[in-house]
């Protein structure tokens, strides 16, 4: 996802905190207990894909999101 900084600054994060934290506040912000789509638009070159998608999966087998789509990213 992408973070925002104090100086209105954005970066691609995928580390797990970032990605419970974003779920979270989404859910708080719209009401809901779980969403349909999470998708992430942008990928963390900086850590293995596995992270980012070991933290999506905890959040499916929390029922916190239903089904997760990714883009940017490729099997190389």
């Amino acid at each position: 996802g992408l973070a925002s900084s104090s100086d209105k600054s954005r970066s691609v994060r995928g580390d797990r905190e970032f990605i419970r934290e974003s779920c979270s506040k989404s859910l708080q912000r719209l009401g809901i207990d779980s969403i349909d789509l999470y998708y992430a638009h942008r990928i963390d070159k900086t850590l293995p894909i596995e992270e980012t998608m070991q933290a999506l999966k905890e959040l499916v087998n929390e029922g916190k999101i239903k089904y997760v789509g990714l883009c940017e990213c490729s099997s190389n």
